[in-house]
């Protein structure tokens, strides 16, 4: 099955992919200002002055470090000394000695003074080491500010500012697109995804009664088969389903008939939506006649001054326009006005091939006429469909391809 909601769709993934790559585009353009932005604030003659007082302190840590291990060697080797001297507690004769008691509490103060200081020492080494990482992370900052491209960098955010501004533009045209469909044909939208819905909640009913009409015919007894209907009478306020199906069927060819409407008017919206209209050649002998009636350039005037506010106009007229006006060129161009470029043809000539030539080779120039041009399958105008018809009545020019009605002033003919 044709999905017809596809151009819509497709401009709605086409945008969602854009905006995808404009993020990924506005964080790098983010990064790269930072980036130069830091580079451009960043003093390299102060970061190098404190990395040289950072080395300094480092210099003195170390040094003090050296003294303190020194002391602790001399404290160790002294307490070292006394406890060769001391005895057992076990030589109880001597161990309460005054002697010993004076070499225990010498031994017990040396402890005490190396304890400090290794105290001392895991400070000093941790400080050293603190600051080893703080040194680490200003020779990375001097280093990443001298291998900086900062011209290299300038170069690429102007790329990428040029990139999500084109970005940026294209959603921005996607938006306008997708909007006017959502104008044109939100509720036909709206109602052919309510159809797509019913139908396929309708194909699930006849699905399921269907099952429950093969499980009447091999029920076993009558109250299995009384114990179906009321399922059926139950979930769908009829206890047989071969009506429930019936009714189902029945439903589905009217939306099935209702789709087929809404699809054309959509392809025939969506169609129109994506043409490309930058330049209309009206066929003025064709919109000065409402049936068979001469009706002057009324229609004319009024379909080039709507029609200039949108798109370059031009308008073509036969040889007998001169005749029908009883007016000169001069005079008819004055009365079409200067919004529009205005030719007539040569005397004894009709528009037609004129009309076709001035459109040829030009995808966006679509004629406005009622003509069918059927022998000129020759020109691309025509084979490519750049027809566009138009609807006179007493009160207003209406041209659907468009989506423009031009009211005409009251009593014009």
């Amino acid at each position: 099955m044709t999905n017809v909601l596809e151009p819509i769709e497709s401009k709605v993934a086409a945008r969602a992919a854009l905006k995808t790559k404009l993020n990924s585009l506005q964080a790098k353009a983010d990064e790269l200002g930072g980036k130069i932005q830091s580079h451009a604030s960043f003093d390299a003659e102060k970061h190098a002055a404190n990395l040289s007082d950072l080395h300094s302190q480092k210099e003195n840590f170390q040094h003090d470090l050296k003294n303190i291990k020194s002391s602790m060697g001399r404290y160790i080797a002294e307490s070292n000394s006394y406890k060769s001297k001391a005895v057992s507690p076990l030589n109880i004769f001597n161990y309460f000695s005054t002697e010993q008691t004076t070499i225990r509490a010498q031994i017990d103060k040396l402890d005490q003074h190396c304890k400090k200081l290794k105290s001392n020492v895991v400070a000093i080494e941790k400080q050293i080491t603190d600051l080893d990482h703080t040194i680490s992370i200003n020779m990375n900052k001097i280093n990443d500010y001298r291998s900086f491209d900062i011209n290299a960098a300038r170069n690429d955010f102007s790329e990428t500012s040029t990139e999500i501004d084109a970005l940026s533009r294209d959603i921005s045209t996607l938006d306008s697109e997708i909007a006017s469909i959502e104008e044109k044909c939100g509720a036909q939208i709206a109602e052919y995804k309510r159809c797509i819905q019913t139908l396929s909640a309708l194909e699930a009913r006849i699905a399921r009664a269907e099952a429950m009409d093969r499980n009447i015919s091999s029920a076993a007894n009558g109250y299995e088969r009384a114990m179906i209907h009321q399922e059926c009478g139950r979930l769908y306020g009829i206890d047989k389903p071969r009506r429930v199906i019936s009714e189902a069927n029945s439903e589905i060819r009217k939306i099935r008939n209702d789709l087929s409407k809404i699809e054309r008017r959509l392809k025939t919206t969506f169609a129109n939506a994506s043409r490309n209209i930058g330049h209309v050649v009206i066929d003025g002998n064709n919109a000065a006649y409402h049936h068979s009636e001469f009706i002057r350039l009324v229609a004319v005037t009024n379909m080039v001054d709507a029609l200039s506010t949108k798109f370059k106009v031009t308008v073509v007229f036969d040889a007998s326009i001169r005749r029908l006006m009883q007016a000169d060129d001069t005079k008819i161009k004055s009365i079409i006005g200067r919004v529009a470029d205005t030719y007539i043809t040569p005397s004894k000539t009709a528009a037609d091939e004129y009309i076709l030539k001035i459109t040829e080779n030009d995808p966006s120039s679509y004629i406005i006429s009622n003509d069918r041009f059927a022998e000129y399958r020759d020109y691309d105008v025509v084979r490519d469909n750049r027809i566009i018809k138009f609807m006179l009545t007493s009160e207003k020019v209406i041209i659907t391809d468009l989506d423009i009605t031009i009211p005409l002033p009251s009593q014009t003919f």
